[in-house]
């Protein structure tokens, strides 16, 4: 068996850094905001009030000398408050630094703490990063609650000193081919007879109808994967998806796919023998677009 190992995904990952960015980034502004901008804007506020009392008749130009000797713009401020209004603007930069850095901090130490973890499978068994190591004989059960609709699993063993230990398998922060085959594998051990003869998993009859997701191969060998929109007497309206796999995906989100075809009619016979199912899920409304427009332009046809 050759060893698959699973890491951080890439959507995972940039969402992460993603977050991290846009917290510390707003939290460096309110900074800034707090200790120099809003103090800044106080002050030529605060000054272009008292100019203006003092110098009723000429204060444009008394402004405008004062306010080129100090390096500011000479036109009069935009808005002009209270000192305690401008305090209190002062106050929220703060408060809000309080709140996104710590956030952003937050976030850093969990994409370190990510990208560092990983599991992997060989013909010894289960590792895992923090010091986890499973040889097949040693893992006691997994836990497929959440497997199904969220991709959680959770995995017991008993360690070499007899202590049982967990490691969580989620194939939305772990890349989700190769953690769906240490998933599977695992299945087939502690369930042997789950399987067909044929060495796959054998999947409840379902009829074709709306919200179906299936897989196909392709002529190279990697299989894609479609959902179907809606089904009528002769077609099957689906919905066409950018992503390849190298083998037929067990579980699959379309959220997390790039569309390619927003719709396609495809031939109702013969379907279900070449496309194989894999999810349900329910079908939105921005997602028919695409057939809305052939029923818009079917009908036209029809009645030219």
């Amino acid at each position: 068996m050759n060893t698959v190992k699973s890491t951080i995904s890439s959507g995972y990952r940039w969402r992460l850094i993603l977050i991290t960015f846009i917290m510390l980034g707003f939290g460096a502004y309110c900074i800034y905001d707090w200790q120099i901008g809003y103090p800044k804007i106080k002050e030529i506020g605060l000054a272009y009030v008292d100019i203006k009392e003092a110098n009723p008749d000429d204060y444009p130009q008394v402004w405008k000398e004062y306010a080129s000797e100090r390096g500011w713009k000479t036109t009069p401020p935009k808005k002009i408050k209270k000192a305690s209004e401008y305090d209190k603007d002062i106050f929220t930069q703060l408060l809000m630094a309080m709140i996104t850095v710590p956030l952003g901090l937050f976030f850093l130490f969990k994409l370190v703490r990510e990208n560092g973890r990983w599991v992997a499978m060989d013909e010894n068994g289960i590792t895992a990063s923090g010091g986890h190591t499973m040889p097949w004989d040693s893992i006691k059960s997994l836990n497929e609650e959440k497997w199904k609709t969220k991709g959680i699993a959770l995995l017991h063993y008993t360690d070499a000193n007899g202590s049982e230990r967990k490691v969580l398998l989620d194939d939305f922060k772990q890349e989700r081919e190769p953690t769906t085959a240490i998933v599977s594998r695992v299945q087939q051990l502690l369930n042997p007879d789950a399987e067909s003869q044929d060495g796959s998993a054998d999947l409840p009859p379902t009829e074709i109808e709306a919200g179906n997701v299936y897989a196909y191969a392709n002529e190279n060998g990697t299989y894609a994967v479609s959902k179907i929109l809606a089904v009528d007497e002769f077609a099957v309206h689906v919905r066409l998806y950018e992503q390849q796999f190298d083998t037929l995906p067990e579980r699959v989100s379309t959220r997390d796919l790039k569309s390619q075809i927003g719709h396609a009619p495809m031939d109702k016979t013969g379907f279900s023998e070449t496309h194989t199912l894999i999810a349900q899920e329910a079908v939105e409304d921005h997602e028919l677009e695409g057939y809305r427009v052939y029923l818009e332009m079917t009908s036209e046809s029809e009645n030219a």
